[in-house]
């Protein structure tokens, strides 16, 4: 993961290396893998409220697999 610093002070994960290997992860799309990561970093790492970040990832999902909803 590598972080880029904004102009308004803070950091930003601007790229994100993620497990490819078929056997192990089933790849969607990297707006999943975006919304993933938040998720896991906003919740656990930083203890915050997750319910926007599940959201958007469930709305991510939604939109990589219009067919299963």
């Amino acid at each position: 993961m590598t972080f880029s610093p904004l102009a308004t002070g803070g950091r930003k994960i601007t790229s994100v290396a993620v497990e490819s290997d078929p056997q192990r992860y089933q790849r969607t799309t990297d707006d999943c893998d975006r919304a993933l990561i938040e998720l896991i970093i906003g919740g656990t790492l930083l203890h915050e409220s997750t319910l926007k970040l599940q959201a958007a990832f469930a709305a991510a999902i939604a939109r990589a697999h219009p067919d299963r909803h």
